[in-house]
């Protein structure tokens, strides 16, 4: 094996960590969250499906169904019972968009919002702790290839 399939498995097993993260997030949520959701609300889970709807619908404002299934590439039917999990659950709202009374909008309750927020920032303080293993010339090298993979994904 060549040195460049060796990085090439590296970096796959990277990857395969970074998206088994959500699934342990869901699965185990951090004490810290919980603490946090159990003060917010007086209850003890963050769902990680507000992460994945959240961070698209704070990109896009009040998206669609529609631009919700495309943003995630899932089916509307899945999107559906996720949005629907979160109105349930007081995370979010459905709006009748204003020029077509046949499409729903939706967008973040206070609740959401705040619940948003508490996971965005525990997942910022935990990057950064494991970042700060790097120098700065690291960190600045791992954005510069980071962004290029982003670029390429779009």
């Amino acid at each position: 094996m060549t040195d460049s399939e060796h990085i090439d498995d590296d970096i796959v097993q990277i990857l395969h960590s970074a998206s088994r993260l959500g699934i342990r997030f869901e699965i185990n949520p951090p004490q810290e969250l919980l603490e946090i959701q159990q003060h917010l609300f007086g209850g003890s889970h963050i769902p990680y499906k507000l992460f994945q709807l959240g961070s698209v619908i704070y990109e896009i404002g009040s998206p669609t169904m529609g631009e919700l299934a495309k943003s995630l590439d899932l089916p509307h039917s899945t999107i559906t019972r996720m949005v629907t999990w979160l109105v349930d659950n007081g995370y979010a709202r459905r709006n009748i968009d204003e020029q077509d009374h046949r499409i729903a909008r939706v967008k973040l309750t206070e609740k959401g919002i705040q619940s948003y927020n508490a996971v965005t920032d525990y997942f910022a303080r935990t990057i950064k702790q494991h970042l700060s293993v790097l120098t700065q010339e690291e960190q600045m090298i791992l954005l510069t290839l980071l962004r290029k993979i982003i670029a390429g994904l779009k």
